[in-house]
């Protein structure tokens, strides 16, 4: 099914090409891939420097934007896995986010990879060992607190609100962001979340909602439960669990059978034609 619908669209581009590019040895070289090459290697091709320089200046932005959101719609899915406590990686192509990474000096086990941003939503050890996500040729785009940043073509906001995490009072930074579509809202160490107007004017409806349900210093099972049916998301992500708090939660949301997964794998049309809530239950690995 996957080479037929990337078949048409190979079509589509021939016309876009041929529509909008000079009669250039490279676009004749572009026939000839399309001729012979697999579905695949086409679209590589296409979101590449070399098919860019194919282009008019003023065609090359649009023609390459259609061509990565295309890609990204048929070969390259968003996996997310998780770590323990609230650390999360989520990889979408090469790019891969880090959400609230355990630090060594925490009580918790933690892991190492690399990525290419790191979200931070309080400073605890819990929560802030970017040390642990620089490695190979990575070292991560960092956020810690409230504002507007883009990085790697995402654009990411942050909300910084009060609340008491290990017995001190500290900031904690709600983070929304879009992923090739996904809209991601995580809420980190989140007790009571009391939305502010600057939240409710920026945050544009939720796909995945990231929500902690262990109780003590973030959300009770039913705290949890009541903020998933105020944000509406197509999927919840329960984090921070005990397997009493997770049983309670899922009690809650009426997935009892939900099953544990080592990884979620998602697609934006996977999520655009997602009818209803589910609960995707990971496991740490």
């Amino acid at each position: 099914m996957i080479g037929g619908i990337a078949k048409s669209l190979i079509i589509i581009y021939e016309y876009i090409l041929l529509s909008t590019c000079q009669n250039t040895p490279k676009v004749r070289a572009y026939s000839a891939i399309t001729a012979f090459a697999s579905p695949r290697y086409v679209l590589q091709f296409l979101v590449s420097p070399q098919a860019k320089t194919c282009f008019h200046l003023g065609r090359a932005t649009e023609f390459q934007t259609l061509s990565r959101s295309v890609t990204t719609f048929i070969l390259i899915p968003m996996v997310i896995t998780y770590h323990g406590l609230q650390f999360f990686k989520i990889q979408q192509g090469d790019t891969v986010i880090a959400f609230n990474p355990v630090s060594k000096s925490a009580d918790a086990k933690t892991t190492r990879f690399g990525a290419d941003i790191a979200l931070l939503t309080l400073n605890h050890p819990d929560f802030n060992g970017v040390e642990n996500l620089s490695y190979g040729d990575k070292k991560p785009f960092v956020v810690s607190g409230g504002g507007e940043y883009e990085t790697k073509e995402i654009f990411i906001r942050g909300f910084g609100l009060w609340t008491d995490y290990g017995g001190e009072r500290k900031v904690n930074t709600v983070y929304y962001l879009i992923v090739d579509g996904i809209k991601i809202l995580f809420l980190g160490a989140t007790k009571a979340l009391t939305m502010t107007e600057d939240m409710e004017e920026k945050i544009d409806g939720v796909d995945v909602l990231f929500v902690p349900v262990g109780g003590g210093d973030v959300c009770s099972p039913g705290e949890a439960h009541k903020l998933a049916l105020f944000f509406e998301p197509k999927m919840i992500i329960p984090m921070q669990y005990s397997p009493q708090s997770l049983k309670t939660f899922l009690h809650e949301a009426g997935e009892e059978g939900a099953d544990a997964s080592e990884k979620l794998v998602l697609k934006q049309k996977d999520m655009e034609e997602k009818k209803g809530v589910e609960v995707a239950v990971l496991k740490a690995v």
